[in-house]
């Protein structure tokens, strides 16, 4: 248990990704569990919010506890083929992240959401819903996304400063990318 002063208080890190796929798959979800079995093993509990389907058919189940991690989904976990009902599911996904994150809202002085989002629509909504929550959040920066030639305009201008506004802090892996998000963060 983390302590504070003389007050026993217990923190949580709650990790909010989608896309990747969780708890098998990638190296995002290699990542995550490393950092959250360090926390785990520092005092403060982590547990892990997936947004979306996972795109790699060996993940099979909505929630569980994978290495110490509990995770769930907000979605089913296989991914629709369908465009249409591929969209219908992300949005179902961010309604159910945003209840999640309405339920956080009393815990707030002790929870801090890490956000492994890179890009897209999922990123601004729940940095802004945190925004308005009061929740702390840790955006990682494991990639750089301007600088890749298939970036889209919505994220070209969500790298310009939404990105560093809603959040409280940024996590990065490299010092170029802190350099570029440093310097974003100014204009």
């Amino acid at each position: 248990m983390r302590t504070s002063g003389s007050n026993q208080t217990q923190y949580q890190v709650v990790c909010i990704c989608g896309g990747y796929g969780y708890p098998l798959g990638n190296a995002s979800a290699a990542r995550i569990t490393i950092v959250g079995k360090a926390l785990k093993k520092g005092g403060i509990d982590f547990s892990l919010l997936h947004c979306g389907p996972s795109p790699d058919t060996v993940n099979k189940k909505r929630s569980g506890i994978y290495q110490g991690i509990p995770f769930e989904y907000t979605t089913c976990v296989t991914r629709p083929k369908n465009l249409f009902a591929r969209v219908m599911v992300y949005a179902w996904g961010l309604a159910g992240l945003a209840a999640r994150l309405v339920r956080l809202r009393p815990e707030r002085k002790r929870t801090l959401v890490y956000l492994y989002v890179g890009d897209g629509l999922m990123l601004f909504c729940a940095g802004w819903l945190c925004r308005i929550l009061g929740i702390p959040l840790v955006q990682e920066l494991c990639e750089w996304a301007p600088g890749e030639p298939t970036c889209s305009r919505f994220n070209h201008w969500l790298y310009k400063k939404p990105i560093f506004k809603l959040a409280t802090g940024a996590l990065v892996i490299s010092k170029a990318i802190e350099i570029a998000s440093e310097n974003a963060a100014r204009k």
